[in-house]
């Protein structure tokens, strides 16, 4: 919606739009308006739009100390050229493999593989070529993190 003094744009979800997971990919994007002029166009200055990757699912969010092969479920679906990267605790973890659908309505699927993981509670988030996914459960009142984005490791994981 193009008001007076601004430029409202809402994009899309999953929800209203079911192949949007291949439609933006996560990454950052610049933005300019454009308007129309009898004679000319003008166009605004491009400003930065940041695309979060989204975690849908965390597999295993209980584990015991050692080495662990994450997996991860996200949208906006990860591009084979793109740069993803896991966060765990103070270590950046690089992709192991990539399985995107076929279908554009589905998630990826993204596998790293951690070693010497010791006991602690993980936060975990997914960089895809520069940005970060959000860790934050924005349903409760409080800013928490989201139990899906985390994995526990203890020496009984069960």
């Amino acid at each position: 919606e193009a008001y007076e003094e601004e430029v409202q744009v809402q994009l899309p979800d999953q929800e209203n739009l079911p192949a949007v997971a291949s439609q933006w990919i996560a990454g950052y994007y610049t933005l300019s308006v454009v308007t129309p002029k009898a004679e000319y166009e003008r166009s605004s200055e491009e400003l930065p739009l940041a695309i979060a990757p989204q975690l849908l699912n965390l597999s295993p969010q209980a584990a015991i100390p050692g080495n662990l092969t994450i997996a991860i479920r996200c949208i906006p679906q990860v591009r084979s050229a793109q740069r993803v990267v896991l966060l765990l605790g103070d270590r950046g973890i690089p992709v192991q493999h990539i399985s995107t659908p076929e279908t554009s309505t589905d998630p990826s699927t993204l596998l790293f593989r951690v070693s010497n993981v010791p006991l602690g509670d993980y936060v975990v988030r997914l960089r895809v070529d520069g940005v970060d996914s959000i860790p934050v459960d924005f349903a409760t009142n409080a800013s928490e993190f989201a139990d899906n984005q985390i994995i526990r490791v203890r020496e009984n994981a069960g």
